[in-house]
């Protein structure tokens, strides 16, 4: 709800900037006014509009269904990605909720407030049907408003005739065009984003239009210099209702100003030509949400560093296995594979200790291939979100067993995958207890294992691993020396016993400095070994 709020008001600075540069000072009174009242609809709900990835390929072949990964995740629970899942602020803050409530309590109770006194205002008053509207004649001195279909006009008040038809012709204005509407609008807004200095400016802006339009409605029957008079003498008179549109408010030397100027050209007009882009552009900003971008540009395949070819999209996509000796065939075995894929994930995706620890959540996505023979080769982090959990994904890729590989043209190909998994943490408030339980926790403490060598060192295109320790699961991670994740290898049900492995293709990865670290999926606890590849 926080965020929401902010990206709305973010949308308004935006739209209100551009119109004081640009839109304030011209003479095309109605479209300013729908401006205004249009920017302000369009902020309140682009945030509402779901965040789509940029750069997705059409086809989705070549990405897979996007999971969550929750803390229930650790008992194998997982569900398509929903957008709107991001922590609120607010919850982190429970005092800023406290001050904003109390904020719009006040802010309500105000236009109640206002409400109480019209209403009682109208009920001590005489009132007619005349010129069409509610004429509600009043007792006590006050400034000609208007509110809906009522004019309100105080018996002390007293006019010349020429005046009292100024006078009335700028009322009826403000009746006839729908003021009222607009203003109940901005007071609602203003309950709810009270502490948004940008709503009190539109508020300002919105009135002084009002003003500009029945101003032009008295100036095609009289002529300026009297009614200019007319402001001038009645400018400090009187007292003035809040949620009314009153016939002398402040701005006074802008109307006056307003009355002299020329009507806007055609070129004035173009102005609000510069609307669109402007619409487009934050609309983009607030929808997309960055993804990685295809290998190549070509729809159909990309070339690998391999002889052969790697396709995103094939006549006989590549699936997950366990299906085969069901008998479905067609759409029914695609659901089936996918099903089991899912399955799959379910039951071997883990939120990591330390990224709950530390809060750490977001999407992360993993780019490979499904070669020719069904095997998940190539796997590499295409959006990162932070070491450990873009060592998780990856880890779930070193577990896949191999697919039934695509076919083109009746023979087995190569296709490239995306698999997006977000991991997401729960929106509840932590409690005290929590907090402290946070604040106290340590860094992982170092894995105590036998052996831990890895080699050759320096090490040429493939790199070994030579371990004892205790008994459990395991996984090795390939990082640069930045703490990138570059590759990482499950080891399920280590039985404790001195093995070496085969831990990794060191062949695409330049020469330099790495880091191979050891991590136990139960604890947490890890241990880094330092290997230079020639």
């Amino acid at each position: 709800m926080m965020i929401y709020m902010l990206e709305v008001s973010l949308i308004w600075v935006v739209f209100y900037f551009f119109y004081v540069a640009f839109l304030s000072r011209e003479t095309f009174f109605q479209w300013n006014r729908a401006y205004l009242l249009g920017t302000l609809l369009f902020g309140l709900l682009l945030p509402l509009v779901p965040s789509v990835p940029v750069g997705l390929p059409p086809s989705p072949g070549n990405w897979l269904e996007p999971v969550v990964v929750g803390l229930g995740a650790l008992e194998g629970t997982l569900a398509p990605v929903l957008e709107g899942d991001q922590p609120d602020a607010g919850a982190e803050f429970p005092w800023l909720w406290g001050l904003y409530l109390a904020g719009v309590g006040v802010g309500l109770a105000a236009f109640l407030r206002g409400v109480w006194d019209l209403r009682r205002l109208r009920l001590s008053s005489e009132v007619r049907r005349r010129f069409g509207v509610e004429w509600v004649l009043t007792s006590r001195f006050h400034l000609p408003f208007t509110f809906w279909r009522s004019l309100f006009w105080s018996r002390e008040y007293h006019l010349s005739p020429d005046d009292f038809r100024r006078v009335l012709r700028h009322e009826l204005t403000h009746i006839r065009q729908g003021h009222t509407f607009d203003v109940l609008f901005l007071e609602l807004l203003r309950i709810f984003f009270w502490w948004n200095p940008v709503i009190h400016l539109y508020r300002s802006s919105l009135g002084l239009l009002h003003e500009y339009l029945a101003d032009r409605e008295v100036l095609r029957s009289t002529r300026k210099q009297p009614y200019g008079h007319l402001l001038l003498r009645q400018s400090m008179s009187g007292p003035r209702f809040a949620l009314a549109n009153n016939l002398f408010p402040s701005h006074l030397k802008k109307r006056i100003v307003m009355m002299t100027r020329n009507q806007s050209g055609r070129a004035a007009w173009l102005k609000l030509l510069l609307v669109l882009p402007l619409m487009a552009l934050l609309f983009y900003s607030f929808t997309r949400e960055s993804a990685p971008k295809p290998l190549l540009s070509s729809p159909e395949w990309v070339k690998d560093t391999l002889p052969d070819e790697i396709f995103k999209v094939v006549e006989e996509m590549p699936r997950f296995p366990g299906c085969e000796e069901s008998g479905l065939e067609g759409k029914e075995l695609e659901k089936c594979s996918q099903r089991k894929m899912i399955e799959f994930l379910m039951g071997n995706l883990k939120y990591p200790h330390e990224a709950v620890e530390q809060g750490i959540e977001g999407l992360v996505v993993i780019r490979f291939v499904v070669d020719k023979s069904g095997q998940v080769r190539d796997p590499e982090v295409a959006r990162s979100v932070h070491p450990v959990l873009d060592a998780e994904a990856l880890r779930i890729l070193d577990l896949m067993p191999d697919w039934v590989p695509g076919k083109q043209r009746g023979r087995p190909v190569s296709v490239q995958y995306m698999l997006p998994v977000k991991f997401v943490l729960p929106k509840e408030v932590p409690t005290g207890e929590e907090l402290k339980s946070r604040s106290s926790q340590k860094a992982p403490q170092p894995l105590e294992v036998r052996q831990f060598q890895v080699g050759p060192n320096p090490a040429g295109d493939r790199l070994f691993v030579e371990l004892e320790a205790p008994a459990g699961d395991y996984q090795l991670g390939l990082f640069d020396i930045n703490g990138k994740v570059l590759a990482v290898k499950a080891l399920p049900g280590y039985d404790g016993s001195p093995t070496k492995v085969e831990a990794f293709d060191l062949s695409r990865f330049p020469q330099g400095t790495y880091l191979v670290q050891l991590r136990a999926l139960d604890s947490g606890r890890q241990i880094t070994r330092k290997v230079v590849r020639n």
